[in-house]
């Protein structure tokens, strides 16, 4: 029979998603993760969004781990 921290980490998925670079989401992406988080069908663990900067090669990112996690809207503030 498995530990409960061996279910735990079982369960845990990595997901990754590409989006074409003409994608705009409006802001509304964080929203989505946020609702679909609060009606209990995922638990986010840790988040990476990276997309490209004004610049040509510039690489942004926005990283959240467990320690902020809980909560989707904590990537708002």
């Amino acid at each position: 029979m498995a530990t409960p921290a061996e279910s735990e980490a079982a369960a845990q998925q990595l997901l990754t998603y590409v989006f074409p670079p003409e994608a705009d989401f409006g802001g509304l992406l964080l929203g989505a993760l946020q609702r679909i988080e609060s009606g209990g069908a995922i638990r986010v663990l840790e988040l990476l969004f990276v997309g490209h900067g004004s610049d040509p090669g510039e690489l942004v990112a926005i990283s959240r781990d467990a320690s902020s996690a809980g909560m989707i809207g904590k990537l708002i503030s």
